[in-house]
C-alpha cells in the first residue's frame, strides 16, 4: 500500500523489521558509570574493556544516557548541578573581589 504525504495524518515513524537494540540497558548504563567515576582520564577503549560493550555502545550510553561528553581528557557531566552551580558563583564572586581586597591593603 503506498501512501502519498497528503494522506498520512502522523508524523511517527513506521515499525522497522530487525531486532530492537538491547545494548542499552539500565545495568550496561550502569556498567559504565562506575567504570567513568573510577577514573574519569580512561579512554572510551578502556571503558570498553572494563564494562564488556563495544565503543560504539558506551559512546552512546555516555552521551545519550549519562549526559557526558570529554573535556580536557576527562569525562565531565554536561550540565551542572545546583549545588554545583552555586559553588562556582561563590567562587567567581571571591575572585572578583579578590584585586579590590589588595588594592585596599595596599593604599593603607
Amino acid at each position: 500500500m503506498v501512501q502519498t504525504l497528503q494522506e498520512r495524518t502522523f508524523v511517527d515513524d513506521d515499525e522497522r523489521s530487525g531486532r530492537p537494540s538491547t545494548s542499552t540497558t539500565p545495568e550496561n548504563v550502569v556498567k559504565v558509570s562506575e567504570a567513568i567515576l573510577a577514573a574519569r582520564s580512561q579512554t572510551i577503549h578502556d571503558v570498553c574493556e572494563t564494562a564488556g560493550l563495544s565503543y560504539g555502545t558506551v559512546q552512546h550510553i555516555l552521551a545519550d544516557s549519562l549526559n557526558m561528553r570529554r573535556i580536557s581528557a576527562r569525562f565531565v557531566p554536561r550540565l551542572l548541578s545546583d549545588n554545583q552551580k552555586a559553588q562556582r558563583f561563590s567562587v567567581c564572586g571571591e575572585l572578583k573581589r579578590r584585586p579590590q581586597l589588595h588594592l585596599q591593603y595596599h593604599n593603607r
